[in-house]
Formats: C-alpha cells, structure tokens, sequence
C-alpha cells in the first residue's frame, strides 16, 4: 500500500488487521478483482495467455578441423591397397582438375594399359640432381620446362623416351644417364649432356627420382585437338605456298604429316582455297617474320570462319581412334606413361603445378618454390590469337559422353574423374 500510495502511513501492527482500515480495504479489493479475473478465464470471456516458447537446446558448434596438407606422409591409403595412391578424384561440381594431389604412383598393368608400343614420350632430366621429369603434350609441358630450368638447370638434358624406363633408372640394362650423357674428351672425367652445353662434374648415385605431371583428361583432349588441328593447318599452309624447307634450309618439323580427318580437314581445305592472297603473299616473300605473320593471320582467320565445337564433335563420334590417334597431341596421357614407366615417385597435377613441383624438390633435396610466382613459358605463335578455346559446354550431350568414354582409360589408370563427365553420370566420375 505503500508502494501504490505514497503519503499513506505505513501499516503495521492492528492498525493493519482493522477492517475499518485503509489497508484492510485495500487488500479486500484487490483479492475481489482476482477472483473476477480467474472467472472470466475460466468461462473462456478472455483468451488464454500463451505459453512462452521454450527455446530448443542449441546444436553444439562444429569443432573447427585443422587444414589438410597432401603430403606423401599424410597422403590417405589408396582405397584398394594397391600401392602408391592414386590422384584424388575431384569433387562433383567443383573446378575440374581442382583436387588432384601429387603422390607416389604404380601404374599398374591391369588397371593402365597401353596400345602404343613404339612411341616416344618427351622428357627432362638431370644427373647432378638424379632426375627425370615426363613431359605430356598439353599437360603444362611448357611450363614445366620453364620449372626444370630453374631448379635444375645446370644440367638439363631435353630427351626422347622411346624404350621403358625401369623404377631403378635403367633401360635395357643399362642406366639411363649412361646414354645421355658421354665422357669429356678432355679426359678430366667429367660428364658432358649430350646435345646440350653443360658439364657435370657433381653426381649423384642411385636410383633416379622419376615425376611426371597430368591435367584434367576432358580439358587436356579439347586442348590436345585443337593444337594438332593449328600445327595440321600450318603445315598445310606451307605446302601450299611451295615451302617445303625452313629459312635455314631444314624440313619443317611434320611436312609430311596431312590435314585432320574427317569435316576438320576438309574444311581447312575449303578455308586454305579461299585465302590464296595470303598463300601468295608467303610465296613471293617468305622471310621469318612475314611467315610468322601471315601464318598467325591464317590461323586467325580460320578459327574465325570455323565452327570449332561442330568440326570437333564429327571427329570425336566419326573418326578418333584411341589405338591410331591422328596426332600426338590426341594421345592419352595413360598410354603414353604406361608405355614408358611402370612407377613414377611423384604423379603431379597440373591444375596445382608450383606445388607439386614442390613436393618433387622436396623429393631431391631442392630449395621449395614461392608458388605465388607462376613459370611464365613463350608464347608459341598459334597461341598468341584471341581465341578462349573449346569448351565441354559447348558440346552436345551425345558429343560429351563419347569424349568421357574416349578418356575414360585415363580415369581407370589414374583413379581420377572430372567434373565434366560426373555431370554426364559417366563411370570416369569415381
């Protein structure tokens, strides 16, 4: 009462038990107004009030996970027990190519075989740091060559692998550096590369450290196609123009190679008997640099005029063979390795260059990289048209679930998938 009413006295004692008192009345009036109240809501004249909602027990936080390094001792076992895992497969969805970790490899004769028995396959190597690195037509070989030279380039040796390298540096017996490279003549017994001006007097003993490097298989053939279509196209304009013979008096490199198969090269043929301007101009004045430009503009002009996705699909449903590519740039990357290799001590991936070539020189003993610094290769002369390339998107779904089935050997040898056949459901997806 004191609280409601201020310049009231305070209560106490029998002054608060009078009924005549204003305490007393209070009280009174009050427990009425409560009894009004709980029988209007009994009668249901009010609402009922709601309950308060209880909150549910919040979900306990995810506990943050430390980041996974790929790292050949924390690298996961292969999920079959073979030995040397296998590349990670990338997730559906994600960046083709996006997940690949470099690792250790077998390739294994049941799960990668080869219909190439005498074709070579490009490589880098290096006694002073007992290595060798594979080079696969487009799968970053220039770039990787650029890589070669920096971190090994006191020796670098640019070979032809045409017979098996054995895990333990050896081809037919005999190791590998013993073929090339060959004794100074000066007889102070050091060892010069053959075909390239270093001498070695620093060598290391053993068994080589062999690496090799693959790109997403989808991506790589697209690019594959069009690199053997421009070098098809460029020879051709050649012929055309009566240059059988470089400036230097040497045989272009695949004169005698002829145009693509199928609506590719015939429409090359279309396109080359259209511009006889330009075939004209190289014949009456074919110096370096005017054929550089005019094949540039050739080239130019020709992926201008093509229907680049159209020509493709006819020679991926019509005319590509696996077993008899037309082009080495068509080749799968698992028949050329497993043609020449049974292990490889790093399979490196493409789509994270600079830091699987870490995990090599981590291998050898080297220096790491920064790999926020990309190896930056010359651009060769076809590359320097404004063309974005061929894409998967730009295919028909009949077109793209025959190009997943045509790399799919890749898939199965290296036991990796790409986004742009797991979207198709093809099996390449693991």
């Amino acid at each position: 009462p004191a609280l409601m009413r201020p310049d009231a006295p305070p209560a106490s004692g029998a002054a608060a038990r009078d009924p005549s008192s204003w305490a007393w009345r209070m009280a009174l009036a009050l427990a009425g107004a409560g009894a009004v109240l709980a029988a209007l809501l009994m009668s249901g004249a009010l609402p009922r009030p709601s309950p308060l909602p209880v909150p549910a027990p919040a979900a306990p936080l995810p506990r943050r996970q430390p980041p996974v390094v790929a790292t050949r001792s924390s690298a996961p076992p292969p999920p079959d027990g073979r030995e040397g895992a296998p590349l990670a497969p990338g997730a559906p969805g994600s960046a083709p190519g996006a997940a690949l970790v470099a690792r250790p490899f077998v390739l294994a004769e049941g799960r990668c075989h080869t219909p190439e028995t005498d074709r070579a396959v490009s490589a880098l190597a290096s006694r002073a740091n007992n290595v060798v690195v594979t080079t696969l037509p487009k799968a970053a070989s220039s770039s990787l060559r650029v890589l070669f030279q920096e971190s090994f380039g006191e020796d670098e040796i640019v070979f032809s692998l045409r017979q098996r390298l054995h895990p333990d540096g050896t081809i037919r017996g005999r190791p590998l550096f013993d073929d090339l490279y060959k004794r100074d003549a000066s007889g102070t017994g050091s060892l010069v590369a053959v075909g390239a001006n270093a001498t070695v007097t620093k060598t290391k003993t053993g068994r080589p450290v062999i690496a090799a490097f693959v790109r997403d298989p989808v991506e790589r053939f697209l690019s594959g196609y069009q690199e053997a279509t421009m070098r098809r196209l460029k020879n051709a304009f050649r012929k055309a123009a009566g240059l059988e013979h470089s400036i230097e008096g040497r045989p272009f490199l695949g004169d005698k190679k002829g145009l693509p198969p199928g609506e590719t090269g015939r429409d090359m043929e279309r396109f080359l008997a259209a511009r006889k301007d330009l075939i004209d101009a190289v014949a009456a004045d074919h110096d370096g640099h005017a054929m550089s430009h005019h094949e540039t503009e050739v080239h130019a002009g020709w992926l201008h005029a093509a229907d680049l996705p159209s020509l493709f699909e006819d020679f991926i449903l019509n005319h590509h063979d696996n077993g008899h590519p037309f082009d080495t740039h068509v080749r799968l990357q698992s028949h050329m390795l497993a043609g020449k290799l049974s292990r490889v001590d790093l399979l490196g991936s493409t789509a994270h260059l600079t830091e699987s070539w870490n995990e090599l020189l981590a291998l050898v003993g080297k220096p790491l990289r920064d790999t926020s610094r990309e190896p930056h290769a010359r651009t060769a002369w076809h590359k320097q048209v404004n063309y974005t390339g061929l894409s998967p998107t730009q295919l028909s779904s009949e077109a793209r679930a025959k190009l997943c089935a045509t790399v799919q050997p890749d898939f199965d040898c290296f036991g990796i998938s790409s986004p742009w056949c797991s979207r198709l459901g093809n099996s390449g997806a693991n």
